[in-house]
């Protein structure tokens, strides 16, 4: 494989950059069906950037129960096709949370603490 990828270079560069659009695009029909929005379960204020265009890069896919972390290893990873299908076809095990609040639902809930 290895060498395969070193003789068609060019090849495997087209076909890598149209697997990370495709991946882009399927997140974003995820955040589309979730609003484009955090769920804001801890009513902090987001008019100061809700609006800025940098605020979609904020928005995390959470696991509402808190096992994402090891599901995702189940799928190797979270940039992948089954995982984000996974999402897709299981929507209400998931929630849309911006990174403040999906910060401070780890810590609240003791999620993914590093021993």
């Amino acid at each position: 494989m290895k060498k395969d990828r070193i003789d068609n270079k060019e090849k495997h560069d087209i076909y890598d950059e149209e697997y990370k659009q495709r991946l882009k695009l399927m997140r974003v029909k995820i955040l589309t069906l979730f609003g484009n929005k955090c769920s804001n379960p801890y009513n902090i204020d987001h008019s100061g950037f809700e609006k800025d265009i940098d605020y979609i890069s904020c928005l995390q896919i959470d696991h509402k129960n808190g096992n994402g972390n090891k599901q995702r290893k189940e799928f190797n990873g979270a940039n992948n096709f089954r995982w984000l299908n996974y999402i897709l076809t299981h929507l209400l095990e998931f929630q849309l949370l911006c990174a403040n609040c999906n910060w401070l639902k780890r810590k609240k809930n003791g999620e993914y603490i590093h021993k």
